[in-house]
């Protein structure tokens, strides 16, 4: 639900709930220090991979001399032209260059790609099935949309689990610094189910972590107030 300002979360509480990649545990949260038991103050430890719950891979994830979270400047994670498609999949689907695609505005800086996967996430289907993208669409988007800097998905990751070498060449055609056009970032597991209309801003702020490869983050839209 939108707040009276039409601003609405697209990232997902971490929670000991949240799935993992390929089963794996995904977050973890302990008592540090707890007034119930004489401290002055309640802490917490926590405990994730850096690809938990929604999150950003950099181009680290998969390239040594690709960029990690620390090179990029904050405006890199503001989104002004961001464009919300949906195209519901079924499970194991690998999302290609399709009509909709040719659809998506060339000043488009942030693509939301709403698959509807997302109804599955308390499931194993979720992360066992989950589509996937090709490498064909991130070499498309990154030739044809040079604006475009991310792509966002409601989906545990770009890889699907059942065909992870399509997924792998997908990772490296979005993230390759050697290739053309600019490396494409990739936000996962978001949640884009809400969404009610096209958003005029989207906010994302990944945890500074020096030499991230990828990083939870928090992401925020703004809709039209109708």
């Amino acid at each position: 639900m939108k707040d009276k300002d039409g601003f609405v979360f697209l990232s997902h509480l971490l929670t000991p709930e949240t799935p993992g990649y390929g089963g794996k545990s995904g977050f973890t949260s302990t008592p540090a220090t707890q007034i119930c038991q004489g401290a002055t103050a309640n802490s917490q430890s926590f405990h994730f991979s850096s690809h938990t719950g929604t999150h950003i891979d950099f181009p680290r994830h998969f390239f040594e001399n690709g960029k990690c979270g620390e090179d990029y400047p904050a405006s890199e994670f503001v989104y002004s032209n961001p464009y919300l498609i949906s195209r519901i999949s079924k499970p194991n689907d690998i999302i290609g260059v399709e009509d909709w695609v040719r659809a998506v505005p060339e000043n488009t800086d942030l693509l939301l790609l709403r698959t509807g996967f997302e109804h599955f996430r308390t499931r194993r289907v979720y992360w066992e099935e989950n589509p996937g993208i090709s490498a064909e669409l991130g070499k498309w988007l990154r030739q044809f949309r040079p604006n475009l800097r991310a792509i966002g998905l409601d989906t545990i990751s770009l890889t699907g689990y059942q065909n992870r070498e399509i997924g792998r060449k997908a990772h490296r055609a979005f993230l390759d610094p050697e290739q053309h056009g600019r490396p494409i970032l990739i936000i996962e597991d978001m949640s884009l189910d809400k969404i009610q209309s096209q958003l005029e801003l989207v906010l994302a702020s990944p945890l500074r972590i020096q030499n991230a490869d990828g990083a939870a983050m928090t992401v925020f839209g703004k809709e039209s107030v109708k």
